[in-house]
């Protein structure tokens, strides 16, 4: 199915979190964590960093980083 799939484009600004440690990926795996792929599809796009791996993103030492970002964003 995702094969055949073309997203389309929003009118809205997107927080994009990007761990930044990664370990050897498959092109599929890049793509996804890849915010530069989302560019075309959005509004402003607005990238954010956090030192961890993907699968980390919920440990609560990382969610001490993402939340109050999160919370920002929304509030904007």
């Amino acid at each position: 199915i995702s094969r055949n799939f073309i997203p389309g484009n929003i009118k809205a600004d997107m927080l994009f979190i990007a761990a930044t440690q990664t370990a050897e990926a498959n092109v599929r795996d890049v793509l996804q964590n890849n915010a530069e792929v989302w560019r075309n599809h959005v509004g402003q796009l607005n990238v954010h960093s956090v030192n961890c791996h993907h699968q980390e993103m919920f440990d609560a030492d990382v969610l001490e980083q993402i939340g109050p970002l999160i919370a920002k964003t929304l509030k904007a």
